[in-house]
């Protein structure tokens, strides 16, 4: 059986995500989220997820704030972890300059206080993951991310199908749950490609549950405005994945493949009540 995670990122980073965001999960265009705690957008995402507490929603463990025109920072006092952040008091923009400087006891400190802050908005969240993988970049910053997991019983996003360090796969125990594939669409990529990249992913999933990671926005002129300059991840390219994730066409491609769509929360059910859940039609949607 092949299994899919259709998970978006970056809920919470700003209204025109949380838009589209909202959208594509009432459609199940996708069956996973998962929210940014220090981003601009977050209380209009909490509030959404409150009001709809079945939805499949993770925290996005954010230690960098990578758009020009729109910059977060900790939700510590950046004073409390001034390895976190740069001049402006902001996170930093680019993951390699946080992996060369930041202090693994002011990251667990700021990680902690994002995954407090997102149960005491009244979610409870399915999982954790890592925005622009920062926490894999060192064997420290990943124990930390996993202990986090562990202490509050989430799973985190992994996998060992993909090329890492060797250090990762040591910190991971039988116990966890490990995903058979994580993908994404990646640079380069045209706007003539876009179906087909999609299509080629698809074909080439593994046996098991895969996740496939997109980024979804409404292509309007808050976002323009956020992402203007950016080639990649930008309001254009944001849209565009909404828009194929939600055509009769891709849809198609995952019922011809045999897919079956599932989701974090399904995935920490014992496993006889996931088969008896699988027992259901193809492309079924999840909690």
């Amino acid at each position: 059986m092949k299994e899919l995670i259709i998970h978006s990122d970056d809920f919470g980073m700003c209204h025109s995500v949380n838009k589209a965001t909202i959208r594509a999960l009432a459609a199940s265009t996708i069956t996973s989220t998962s929210i940014m705690a220090p981003c601009p957008g977050f209380e209009e995402a909490a509030a959404h997820a409150r009001s709809n507490p079945r939805l499949d929603i993770g925290v996005h463990l954010t230690l960098t704030s990578e758009w020009e025109h729109c910059r977060w920072g900790p939700i510590t006092d950046f004073r409390r972890a001034p390895s976190l952040v740069e001049a402006d008091h902001k996170f930093p923009a680019d993951a390699n300059r946080l992996i060369a400087r930041a202090d693994p006891g002011e990251i667990e400190l700021e990680l902690k206080a994002q995954i407090d802050r997102v149960f005491s908005a009244g979610i409870c969240p399915t999982h954790i993951d890592s925005h622009q993988m920062a926490l894999y970049g060192r064997q420290d910053f990943f124990r930390i991310y996993t202990d986090l997991a562990r202490r509050y019983d989430l799973p985190f996003l992994f996998t060992h199908s993909a090329p890492q360090p060797e250090y990762l796969a040591a910190d991971v125990l039988p116990e966890d749950i490990v995903l058979d594939g994580v993908f994404q669409v990646r640079p380069p990529v045209t706007d003539c490609s876009w179906q087909t990249r999609y299509e080629a992913l698809i074909a080439a999933l593994p046996e098991g549950t895969s996740q496939l990671t997109v980024h979804v926005g409404d292509d309007d002129p808050e976002l323009q405005a956020l992402t203007q300059g950016r080639e990649h991840w930008n309001a254009a390219w944001r849209q565009r994945d909404l828009d194929l994730i939600s055509s009769d066409r891709f849809r198609a491609c995952l019922a011809n493949a045999g897919i079956r769509l599932t989701g974090w929360r399904e995935l920490k059910r014992p496993a006889d009540n996931r088969r008896a859940i699988h027992s259901g039609p193809i492309l079924a949607s999840t909690e």
